[in-house]
């Protein structure tokens, strides 16, 4: 184990239990940050309109679809692997770029 985890872990031991919960939340946030800002965003409060029912619904079926093995095509699928795609290609070049030998301006 290296020195600064074992320190680590002497400092959590060294720590009053009322102080671990709020450790814990730091760490949390810290290892998973996207999970931490779901787990405290704000509630949606709006009400649903029609539109968000139809799509909840369309979403519902798709993953049955799915669960029983009757996956098709839904709409978008095409635009998904475009977007896919085009995101691929550009990492590609960006990379490619990332690795060529940076130009000194004079």
């Amino acid at each position: 184990m290296s020195e600064d985890r074992q320190h680590a872990h002497e400092l959590i031991d060294s720590l009053p239990e009322a102080q671990l919960s709020a450790l814990v939340g730091l760490l949390e946030t810290i290892v998973d940050p996207v999970n931490a800002a779901l787990r405290n965003a704000p509630v949606d409060d709006e009400p649903e309109t029609e539109q968000d029912e139809d799509a909840a619904a369309e979403v519902r079926e798709g993953y049955a679809a799915i669960k029983r093995g009757e996956y098709t095509d839904i709409d978008g699928d095409d635009a998904l692997k475009a977007h896919l795609g085009a995101n691929r290609d550009r990492a590609k070049k960006e990379l490619a770029a990332s690795k060529r030998e940076p130009r000194v301006r004079t």
